[in-house]
C-alpha cells in the first residue's frame, strides 16, 4: 500500500527524487537534442515538450505500479539513426565536391560540406519511420522468453557490445577531435579546425577544463558514496558553462568551440580576426 510508509520516510524520498528528476530531464533533453542535430538531416521536427510529457506519465505509472523506469538511450538512439541513414562517399580532406554531383538543398548544406571536407562521410537522408523502433522494442519485450538462454552470454560479451556501440558513436565528437588536435602538427589541422578560427592556446585551455569536468563526473559516478549526488552534479556543469567559462574566454571563442548542437554557427568575424591577429 501506498500510504503504509511513514511520513517522515516519504519526505526523505523527496531528495533521491529531486535528484532522479534532474536526471531524467537532462538524459531526455541531451539525448533529443544530439539527435536531431543538423547533420543528421531529419526531415520531422522535434518534439520537445510532447517527448518529456510522454517520459513524465510513463515515469508517474512505473512509479505507481513498481515497474522499471525509462529513460532516453542516447547511444542506440544514434545508432538507430545511424542505421537508418544515407551516406554519401566521403572527399579527400584537399579535394572540392564536384560541379555536377547532387547535393541536398536545405538548410543545413553547409554542415554537410565541413563534414566531407573533414574527409568524413555525410547524411544524405534519414528513412524517418515507426515501423523500426516498435519492431525493435517489441523483439525487447520478447527477449523475456529467452532469459534463460540469454543468462549463458559471459557479461564480457555484453560489455564489449556496449564499448563497441560507445566507440562508434564517438566518430565526429568535437571534444575527442580537439584532443587529437593536442598531437597534431599546426601545419595539419584541417580547414575546419577550431585551431584555425581561435587562438590554440584558448581551444587547448577550454579542452582542459571538459576534461576536469568529466574527470569529476567519472570519480564521483564510481564512487558508491557520492554516486547519489551524480545527477546534480551534471547539472553544475550548465553553471560552469554559463557563469564560469563565459568569463575566462570571449563570446567569440565559445561561439566555435561550444556552439549549439541544434543550430551549427560559424565561427564569427572578431574570432578569424583574433587568430590572425596572433598568427
Amino acid at each position: 500500500p501506498l500510504f503504509a510508509v511513514p511520513v517522515k520516510m516519504r519526505l526523505l524520498a523527496l531528495v533521491p527524487a529531486a535528484l532522479l528528476t534532474c536526471l531524467f530531464f537532462l538524459d531526455q533533453n541531451i539525448s533529443v537534442r544530439v539527435v536531431n542535430q543538423p547533420t543528421h538531416r531529419l526531415k520531422k521536427g522535434p518534439a520537445y515538450h510532447l517527448d518529456m510529457l510522454a517520459l513524465s506519465v510513463c515515469t508517474m505509472l512505473s512509479s505507481l505500479c513498481g515497474l522499471p523506469w525509462m529513460c532516453a538511450a542516447t547511444v542506440q538512439s544514434l545508432n538507430h539513426v545511424k542505421a537508418l541513414a544515407t551516406y554519401s562517399a566521403p572527399l579527400e580532406p584537399t579535394k572540392q565536391s564536384p560541379v555536377g554531383q547532387a547535393e541536398v538543398a536545405t538548410p543545413n548544406a553547409d554542415v554537410g560540406r565541413k563534414s566531407q571536407a573533414a574527409g568524413g562521410e555525410q547524411i544524405v537522408s534519414v528513412v524517418e519511420n515507426r515501423l523500426s523502433g516498435l519492431l525493435i522494442h517489441s523483439m525487447l519485450a520478447g527477449s523475456v522468453l529467452f532469459l534463460p538462454l540469454l543468462r549463458k552470454i559471459p557479461m564480457a560479451v555484453i560489455s564489449g557490445l556496449f564499448l563497441y556501440l560507445g566507440r562508434n558513436m564517438m566518430s565526429g565528437n568535437e571534444f575527442l577531435r580537439r584532443i587529437r588536435m593536442l598531437f597534431v602538427d599546426p601545419t595539419l589541422y584541417p580547414e575546419d579546425s577550431p585551431m584555425r578560427k581561435v587562438r590554440p592556446r584558448t581551444v587547448n585551455l577550454f579542452t582542459a577544463l571538459q576534461i576536469a569536468c568529466l574527470g569529476m563526473l567519472w570519480a564521483l559516478k564510481v564512487n558508491p558514496k557520492t554516486s547519489l549526488f551524480f545527477p546534480s552534479v551534471i547539472g553544475t556543469l550548465m553553471v560552469i558553462r554559463s557563469q564560469i567559462a563565459s568569463r575566462i574566454f570571449p563570446q567569440s571563442a565559445l561561439e566555435v568551440l561550444d556552439s549549439d548542437v541544434a543550430a551549427e554557427v560559424d565561427a564569427p568575424e572578431d574570432a578569424d580576426a583574433e587568430y590572425e591577429a596572433y598568427a
